[in-house]
């Protein structure tokens, strides 16, 4: 696969850009992949407004990428099999599913976590405060970060030459995401910074009420599935 549908698998390209893409393509064929990839992509995220999207730009070059399914009117609860080929997946099954916890559906997790702060590709950074926020919310029954670093590598990959968060400040290390903020480390911007990119992804998990957390069941692979949060946060 060449760099550029890697990418777009990936959703490291904007959504806009991609879109544009579509729009600006010379080749039928070409416009047909790109719109399988990202309407399969906002599918499986759940993603409405993407969904919408892809559904109208379908009847707008007379497209027939999802067969008589619209996508808008699937729930992402259901079989992906209406619309995705059996056995298709955005991103690897890794041996390091197991850390989440059991009621947590991995790929769904999976394909939120790039989107979360912008569609960025995440660096070292972003990916300690995912780590440190999920290991605070309970959804990670395995919480060594060597082991959160490792399913990184085999799902998204791993660019740097680290393998672990020895170079994160200790001030991020030694006090609760949420409580990071212009006073953790000398730097008040990259404290705000942290506090900032750990909100964006505790509130796309989580609710907190009065220390209390309450998961947003999307993410499990059952509503009626739930989990033991030993302790309130905050």
């Amino acid at each position: 696969m060449s760099d550029w549908k890697n990418d777009i698998m990936h959703i490291i390209l904007p959504v806009d850009v991609v879109l544009s893409l579509i729009r600006t393509s010379n080749s039928a064929e070409s416009r047909t992949e790109l719109l399988r990839m990202v309407g399969s992509h906002a599918y499986k995220c759940g993603d409405g407004k993407l969904m919408s999207i892809c559904d109208k730009m379908q009847t707008e070059y007379g497209i027939n990428v999802f067969g008589d399914n619209s996508l808008v009117a699937t729930s992402p609860q259901n079989s992906m099999d209406d619309i995705l080929s059996e056995g298709e997946s955005v991103y690897n099954v890794s041996q390091w599913d197991m850390i989440f916890h059991d009621s947590i559906d991995v790929a769904k997790v999976k394909c939120v976590l790039p989107s979360i702060t912008s569609n960025k590709v995440l660096d070292i950074k972003r990916w300690y405060v995912i780590y440190k926020v999920l290991k605070e919310i309970d959804w990670l029954k395995d919480s060594q970060s060597t082991h959160f670093i490792a399913w990184v590598k085999d799902v998204y990959g791993w660019e740097w030459e680290t393998k672990d968060f020895k170079r994160v400040l200790s001030g991020f290390k030694n006090t609760p995401t949420y409580k990071w903020g212009e006073d953790t480390i000398k730097d008040a911007l990259t404290g705000i910074e942290y506090k900032v990119l750990a909100d964006q992804v505790r509130n796309k998990f989580v609710t907190i009420t009065n220390g209390v957390i309450k998961d947003n069941t999307y993410f499990f692979k059952k509503t009626d599935l739930y989990i033991s949060h030993p302790k309130k946060l905050m």
